[in-house]
Order: C-alpha cells, then structure tokens, then sequence
C-alpha cells in the first residue's frame, strides 16, 4: 500500500496501525524460523547455522547470536507472547524487553513474570511494557535486580565506534558505581582550568581522559584538543604518498576506525615520533620481492594482506585483520609447493579463527574473484561474496 495525499488523516493514522500490526506479525514469523533453526543445532563445534544466517540476511555475528536466542527465548519460554506478536497485538520491542529484563531468572519465574502483565500487553507502550516487567520481576523474584546486576557486571567492557567526520565514540560498559568514580575523576581534572584556556567542560573532560589514559603507557599528550599528532606509536594509518606529500586529499584509514581526513593523517604522519613502513608493490598491487613457495609468509606479504582485508573475510565477520589468520585460499602444498596455493597477496586473506576452522574441515568453499574480493559458497549452496576495505567504494 502506498499512502498517498488523497487519504485523510483518520486513514492515515489506520493505515500506520495497520503497518505496525503487520510488522509484528513478520517478527513473529521471523523468530519462528530462527528458533525452528536454533533448536535444530546440535553439539557439533563447527555446526554453521550462525554463519549461514550471518552470510544470508547480512547481519553482524553478534547480532545474529542475539537474535538467535531472543527467538529462542519466545518460543520455549514464552510462546503466549510470541502468539500475541504474530496476532499483530504485540511489537517486536515489547518481546524483546521481555527477553532482555527476564534474563537473569530461572525459567519458572521468567514464565510467572511474563503471565502477571501478559494481559496488558497489547495496550501498552514499550516504555510501560518495560516498566511493568521491571515490577513483574521484582515481584516474582525479589533476589532478580542484584542477579540482572550480577550477568552484567560480567559483560563490562570498553568499545570503539566510528563516528563521521573523522571522529570516535570510546565507550565504557561498567557498574554504575565505578561509572560515576571515573566521570568525577574526569570532572576533578577538567575543572583544573588555565588562563586563557578557552576549551568546553566537554571539551576539557575528553582531553582529560586522553592524557590521563596515554601518559600512563608513557605516550606524550599535550592536554590540548590537539593530541593526534602525539599517539602514533599506539595506532596505525594506511595513507597514499600522494596525501603524505599534499598533492591529493584523498582519505587515509586508521586502523579499528576507517576513513579519516588527509589533513588528520598528515597530521599523525609527521608527529615527533611517527614510525613509516614502506610496503613496494607494482601498478596492478602485486608486491615486489614476496617469496611464494614458503608456507610462511613474508613480513610484508602479511602486512599488505592485514592492511587490504582489514577484518576477516568471511561474510558479515568484522574481526579486525591483525587479530586474525591468514589462509591459503588455495591450499599449500607442503610435500610439493609448487603444485599447490602460492603463499602471496592473491592467494592470502584474513580469517578469525572460528572461520578459518570452517573453511579448513570444508563446510564453506571459498574462491579467489579479482583482487579484493572472494566469494563463499555455503554449505546449503547459497553463495556470498566478500570485498576486502582496501578495494571498497
């Protein structure tokens, strides 16, 4: 249905409704399907149900971890709310929230938490859904908060997001207590303030844990916005010659990040201790003077490889290259080296470990298509292709 400006607004209001209705039901049937697929995974560890889910819908790895146990979750522990999503009553978030607050409960007092507000469901906001769950298990388990604290605490964490604009987001998952310890630090710090400083409270509370976080790795930071040029022994940028030497903007790619502006890796190129590494290659990218009958690859062979793939190759797999193997596509041959895979750029790429392992017991086929890009064929036959990041557009 498409909403046009002949329908009044009463019709469009309903047409939203219906919208909505119908996405829940596709939700439903959606969870339907990962659970059929989860309940059919057995204890082999190189069972592949995840990666085929990743590969086809192109989700991340965790997102498809998430997925398959929320669905999971609905469907062997609360089949009634699962009912009333594919009825078109219930949304997706709702579902989810129970999923999510119920998780640190024993099957039993998770099912008596959903059946106290079951009832309300479908006449309630996410917001209130939340809320009413919160109490639901409060009430059936008093012990729940400090066991939902507990499963949390263990999943405290430091994570790294790309923003636009040359920028990141470092974030801090951690208790609440340590959380409101580290912004008063912060805050102690920032308000340290100099004459003539013009910087923000905001701007100052960023430096300041910058300086704090590097000078205790003996990294120099200036305590100014300006402490990019002073941290490249702790990062790695992939720049052209010709944006070293001014002549072009192209952008440059910080490692764990992604793009970055000319001016930002002139910057990091020419800090006070700034180390360059020189990898030769001919005009198709080949690089010169790679040994390709040893198993092992050169330093610089594995070098352009990390710096090409970036992450692991496997469809949906974001596991940064450095942290990864690098695999023969086409297998070496260790009794007669010259009849198998030649041990150079063309024939390397970067797996995690889990993905190296499948493609090793050939579950997943894989094969070279032009410089950048391979493509997986499934074990159900689908077929996925991947390019490296160094060749993305």
């Amino acid at each position: 249905m498409h909403a046009t400006p002949d329908l009044s607004r009463a019709a469009l209001i309903d047409a939203l409704i219906g919208t909505e209705k119908r996405l829940a039901q596709l939700h439903a049937a959606q969870h339907r399907l990962l659970a059929t697929l989860a309940q059919s995974r057995g204890t082999d560890p190189l069972d592949c149900t995840e990666e085929e889910i990743t590969a086809a819908l192109r989700w991340s790895p965790n997102t498809t971890r998430n997925r398959l146990h929320t669905a999971h979750s609905l469907a062997t522990r609360f089949p009634e709310t699962l009912d009333l999503m594919a009825a078109g009553s219930v949304s997706n978030a709702q579902a989810n929230a129970l999923v999510e607050i119920t998780a640190g409960l024993e099957p039993d007092a998770a099912r008596a938490a959903q059946n106290r507000v079951l009832a309300r469901l479908p006449h309630q906001s996410v917001a209130a859904t939340r809320k009413a769950r919160h109490r639901a298990v409060l009430a059936v388990d008093p012990q729940a908060a400090h066991k939902r604290h507990l499963l949390e605490t263990k999943k405290r964490r430091v994570t790294l997001c790309p923003e636009p604009d040359g920028m990141a987001t470092l974030a801090l998952y951690t208790p609440a207590q340590t959380g409101a310890a580290v912004m008063a630090a912060l805050d102690l710090h920032a308000r340290q303030r100099s004459e003539g400083d013009a910087r923000t409270l905001d701007q100052r509370r960023a430096d300041s844990l910058a300086h704090l976080v590097l000078s205790s790795v003996g990294v120099p930071s200036s305590g100014t916005t300006q402490t990019t040029a002073e941290v490249p022994a702790l990062i790695q940028i992939t720049v052209g010659i010709d944006t070293l030497l001014g002549s072009s903007e192209e952008p440059a790619e910080l490692r764990g990040i992604g793009p970055i502006t000319a001016g930002q890796a002139r910057a990091i190129a020419f800090g006070n201790d700034a180390t360059w590494r020189r990898l030769l290659t001919a005009p198709d990218g080949t690089l010169l003077h790679a040994d390709a009958r040893t198993y092992r690859p050169t330093a610089s062979v594995e070098r352009l490889v990390r710096l090409r793939d970036r992450h692991c190759m496997f469809p949906g797999c974001a596991m940064p290259a450095a942290r990864c193997d690098l695999d023969h596509i086409i297998p070496f041959d260790h009794h007669r080296p010259e009849h198998g895979g030649a041990t150079t750029p063309q024939n390397l790429h970067s797996l995690c470990r889990r993905h190296h392992r499948l493609k090793t017991a050939g579950s997943w086929k894989v094969a070279r298509e032009g410089e950048g890009e391979v493509v997986w064929s499934a074990p159900t036959g689908h077929g996925y292709s991947t390019r490296a990041e160094a060749y993305a557009a």
